[in-house]
């Protein structure tokens, strides 16, 4: 979506109403927030200037490590990569936004629900779903090199910074890291539904 002038507002004509608002990290008279709306994100920058990200087709890639010292955590850096339908590109990470882990579950949880409906319905219709190097289709999970059936998925888990499909007999896992997968809470939510349809 371009970028505009238009300030912030309680509501807004294309996504609904406002619900939660992440000012800038470090100055306290910035312009530069992140306001949530119903359907979608503005982001305005530190002129004034926004970015707009409906929800319903946007792609979400994440990144987040933990730094450990003496077994404890030290720190957690978090990484959020948007990309509108226009292919434009933003980064929100810990240096910009205050409460930026409670904006990254925002933003997924607000995509999982705009998404999830459509993606089901295109399961139903037989399309194959891409999720980076995952692809979701009616036979199953796979690559472009390997194939679990829904049958043979045991589980689909976070691990180590990878997302994990495990198969229920075997070790051999598909695997693929988090960061290179859009959606993934969107994919999730497909695999939790398709497998409780299909009693586990």
């Amino acid at each position: 979506m371009g970028e505009t002038e238009s300030p912030g507002r309680v509501a807004d004509a294309e996504f609904g109403a406002l619900t939660d608002t992440f000012p800038a990290k470090f100055r306290e008279k910035s312009k530069k927030k992140a306001l949530v709306y119903e359907r979608g994100l503005v982001l305005i920058a530190r002129s004034g200037k926004t970015r707009r990200f409906p929800f319903g087709d946007v792609r979400v890639q994440q990144e987040i490590v933990e730094k450990r010292l003496y077994g404890f955590r030290a720190s957690t850096a978090y990484r959020f990569v948007l990309t509108g339908p226009d292919g434009h590109k933003k980064v929100l990470t810990n240096f910009g936004y205050r409460r930026i882990d409670e904006l990254g579950r925002t933003i997924q949880g607000h995509v999982v629900r705009a998404q999830l409906p459509g993606v089901l319905a295109g399961l139903q219709r037989g399309e194959q779903i891409e999720f980076g190097k995952l692809c979701l289709s009616k036979d199953g999970i796979g690559t472009r090199r390997r194939l679990l059936a829904w049958d043979e998925i045991g589980a689909v888990k976070f691990e180590e910074g990878y997302v994990v499909v495990a198969p229920r007999e075997g070790r051999l896992n598909i695997a693929a890291a988090v960061k290179a997968v859009p959606n993934v809470f969107v994919l999730l939510a497909v695999v939790e539904q398709v497998m409780d349809a299909r009693g586990r």
